[in-house]
């Protein structure tokens, strides 16, 4: 048997809708599961993206976590930027200071070997008057 037409019975009312020649009804229905598989596959890229999507998504909020992070720590980096500096402008002064201080100290030394000579010279006049006397 041999089959040369395609029909499809209707299922309301079982009269025929459509009849073609089987090569053409076997194209159809070629392409129907073409089509088929194609719906199938183009559902699946659909999730892919979707899926994609929340990655990215993911991805934008830890970057954007990161950013705060970074901005944070360059803050906290500024702030001890200005505490050294306050730091060292109190280590210039203080260096400046002691400078001052070192050259008073060699001052009074001076002084005082210059008084302690002067001393010794009237303590051994003195001295010299006691015992000419």
């Amino acid at each position: 048997m041999n089959l040369t037409l395609f029909s499809q019975t209707g299922t309301v009312n079982k009269e025929p809708v459509v009849c073609m020649p089987l090569s053409t009804a076997q194209k159809v229905a070629q392409d129907i599961i073409r089509y088929d598989s194609v719906r199938i596959e183009l559902n699946n890229v659909y999730k892919i993206i979707e899926f994609k999507d929340l990655q990215l998504n993911t991805l934008n909020a830890i970057s954007m976590t990161q950013t705060k992070k970074i901005d944070l720590l360059n803050a906290e980096i500024k702030v001890h930027d200005e505490k050294f500096k306050t730091a060292d402008l109190r280590v210039t002064k203080l260096h400046t200071e002691n400078i001052k201080l070192q050259s008073k100290n060699n001052t009074l030394k001076n002084v005082c070997i210059g008084l302690g000579s002067g001393l010794a010279a009237t303590i051994g006049a003195l001295l010299l008057v006691i015992s000419i006397k």
